[in-house]
């Protein structure tokens, strides 16, 4: 039988657990290099540059996340994945990372947050 400690122990767990996603997290941004122009995503879909789409390791399919760097955000949806080592990072598409830092930086550190599951 568990004690009420317990139980509020594993309350607050399985609540914090839940928030945990919904809570912007500092992450990297990198964007597609132009070779993926035209291919097949994970998801079915076909990655092109000027489509707000990401992808993540981090996030389900389909998740619309808002990133944000410097004060500029773009809301993005995640459509694919990455090499399974990865994490901390979303792949943005060319003009979605454009629209929040230069192509020159390459890699830029974020806030995300999830707009919607």
């Amino acid at each position: 039988m568990m004690t009420s400690l317990k139980k509020l122990t594993l309350i607050a767990f399985l609540l914090a657990m839940t928030l945990l996603p919904i809570i912007a997290s500092c992450q990297y941004a990198t964007f597609y290099a132009d070779k993926y122009e035209g291919r097949k995503c994970s998801k079915g879909d076909i990655y092109w540059h000027h489509k707000m789409t990401c992808a993540s390791n981090d996030y389900p399919n389909g998740t619309i996340l808002r990133v944000t760097h410097n004060g500029k955000s773009i809301d993005v949806r995640v459509n694919d994945r990455m090499h399974r080592s990865i994490h901390g990072v979303i792949d943005l598409s060319k003009d979605a990372f454009k629209m929040i830092a230069n192509t020159r930086q390459g890699r830029v550190k974020v806030k995300i947050k999830i707009i919607k599951k």
